[in-house]
């Protein structure tokens, strides 16, 4: 097994660089991939005024063995498994999340393979992330706490500082090979209903009830926020 690479997931950066899709996908996709007429080329390539990145976790994969004669979706094409370990080795700790895991020079390797393979675009890191698992309104099981804990406790997120720390150390080395950044954006930068009432992924702790309403006495920014504004 292997890192995943990257043109697995930047075949639609592909045509935007290049006025067309790899030829791996083409080879893959064959009729089913749309085609470009000239003008439609002429107008998609190089329009883009950055590239924006949502970089998470890094996954190992395999060739899979197995293709589907009649592909129906777009994981059929991918023609390889996805794994989060190699010989039982985890790639790196777990977060809260089952598909999340930490593995910090993923970091590195997608941004760079970006300004590598398509002209070292302006690169904004559109969203990184790590979450926590929210247990009650006021009890929380972090990613490094073995069960719940008090509010002051559960504040200091130690693992999600730990996990921003080595991403955007990561994201530095990227910047000194070269890479064009100029954003980063941390996701989220509070708590939300999206995830179910279940799981952390603010930097503002948000107190909600049982009614799902906000208690805004109790708000409070994270370890990771500060950690973020430099106070740590």
């Amino acid at each position: 097994m292997q890192p995943v690479p990257i043109e697995k997931t930047l075949e639609f950066l592909h045509p935007l660089t290049y006025g067309y899709y790899p030829k791996s996908i083409q080879e893959i996709v064959k009729d089913r991939l749309p085609k470009f007429t000239a003008d439609q080329v002429k107008m998609v390539k190089g329009s883009y005024d950055y590239v924006g990145v949502n970089q998470y976790t890094s996954y190992y994969i395999k060739d899979n063995g197995v293709t589907n004669p009649k592909p129906v979706s777009y994981q059929d094409d991918w023609h390889v498994e996805f794994k989060h370990d190699r010989d039982g080795v985890p790639i790196g700790p777990q977060a809260y999340s089952d598909w999340l895991y930490i593995v910090p020079w993923g970091m590195y390797n997608a941004v760079t393979y970006v300004k590598i393979n398509y002209g070292d675009p302006v690169i904004i890191l559109a969203e990184n992330v790590s979450d926590l698992l929210k247990t009650t309104t006021l009890m929380l099981i972090g990613m490094d706490q073995p069960g719940s804990v008090t509010l002051p406790e559960g504040l200091r997120d130690t693992k999600r500082i730990n996990y921003y720390k080595s991403y955007i150390t990561e994201l530095k080395r990227a910047m000194d090979d070269g890479a064009t950044v100029i954003g980063y954006f941390a996701w989220s930068l509070l708590d939300n209903f999206e995830w179910s009432w279940v799981t952390l992924r603010g930097l503002v702790w948000f107190t909600w009830t049982l009614r799902r309403t906000c208690d805004t006495q109790r708000n409070r920014p994270t370890g990771s926020r500060t950690c973020l504004e430099g106070e740590e």
